[in-house]
């Protein structure tokens, strides 16, 4: 029987408390009303989880590599692309709040306080902001310009979407920024870096948004998205006001090509 892969972070994973996929090993177990259940159903396929929760875009990349050979003509494969501010350090994914002073690691349990320490100094003095994007572009891009077209090539279907509104984000960055009558000699620098990264910028793909679609659903129906957004896999369940997991798996099967 053909699969459906899932790939990704926790959009694209049955997260619940227990489900912890090791190296693409699968969960536990997986909630009935998850979205990946009524997308693998409506296709007649199984459920292959690579996916995991708080993974960074280097790891997803890293999965994809390492299953590629075993997808099989006639699969179905989800990729999901995260945001570019989480960081795969010593073979785990570290999550952050953010890359401010106050950086805070949303999964704690798995790390000794000494290598929450060293990330925690690298992504705030080594590995910026800017060097994140960067490095998040050039991830995205190798998977939709090389691993995609190998998926494509075996005879597999695709449907690809991203976690968070990333890219109008990176576009912000790019907005001219003030500068000190004593960085002239800078600026040229400074513009040619960002004429660069607009480039990049724009060679990825539109595709669509999770956190986008579950704000713009929630808000349609006068609910609040936050307690949504803040269940394990981000699309509600069966306790919160609105569950939009089979909305999902419907719109994201509109996206799949149609022939193969």
């Amino acid at each position: 029987m053909n699969s459906v892969w899932f790939f990704g972070d926790s959009f694209c994973a049955a997260n619940e408390e227990g489900d912890v996929p090791i190296k693409g090993v699968g969960c536990q177990s997986i909630p009935d009303y998850w979205w990946g259940v009524e997308f693998a159903n409506s296709l007649g396929k199984e459920i292959n989880i690579q996916s995991l929760g708080g993974s960074s875009i280097e790891y997803t990349m890293l999965q994809i590599e390492d299953q590629i050979d075993n997808i099989q003509t006639g699969d179905t494969v989800v990729v999901c692309y995260t945001n570019p501010y989480r960081l795969f350090f010593n073979g785990q994914n570290i999550s952050s709040t953010n890359i401010s002073d106050d950086f805070l690691v949303t999964n704690p349990d798995h790390f000794t306080q000494g290598v929450i320490d060293t990330a925690k100094s690298f992504m705030l003095h080594v590995f910026d902001r800017e060097k994140q994007q960067r490095l998040w572009i050039s991830h995205v891009l190798y998977i939709q310009n090389n691993l995609i077209p190998q998926i494509y090539s075996k005879g597999a279907r695709i449907v690809e979407f991203y976690s968070f509104n990333t890219i109008p984000e990176l576009k912000e960055d790019l907005l001219p920024k003030s500068y000190g009558k004593h960085d002239n000699i800078f600026q040229r620098d400074i513009l040619n870096k960002k004429d660069f990264k607009e480039k990049l910028i724009d060679k990825l793909k539109e595709l669509p948004v999770a956190d986008h679609f579950v704000i713009q659903n929630a808000s349609q129906n006068g609910v609040d998205y936050e307690p949504i957004l803040q269940t394990p896999n981000h699309f509600g369940n069966n306790e919160t006001e609105m569950n939009l997991n089979k909305q999902w798996a419907e719109y994201l099967l509109t996206f799949l090509p149609k022939n193969t």
